[in-house]
């Protein structure tokens, strides 16, 4: 397999630094399949009532493998109004 191309064994929403369980991170762009959306339908909203891709993610990955692809480019910060600005150049 490509070095740049990984099976996902797990996926984590926003983890403390110091507990990322890599250096890689997910920048919102997919290519999924549709059964992704009956997991979305089945998550649980979280206590602000939100519903997080990451959750469905990992219930797909229970069902089947996910892969990923590692993009080497310069990443923003679309809250940071510095970042979202850059990132529209």
């Amino acid at each position: 397999m490509n070095e740049s191309v990984y099976r996902l064994s797990d996926v984590v929403e926003k983890p403390p630094l110091p507990e990322a369980p890599s250096n890689l991170g997910i920048v919102g762009r997919y290519v999924m399949t549709p059964d992704l959306f009956d997991c979305i339908k089945r998550v649980a909203r979280t206590s602000r009532g939100e519903l997080q891709l990451t959750d469905a993610i990992r219930s797909l990955l229970h069902e089947r493998d996910i892969f990923a692809h590692v993009i080497e480019s310069s990443r923003y910060d679309a809250g940071d109004k510095i970042d979202y600005i850059k990132s529209s150049h």
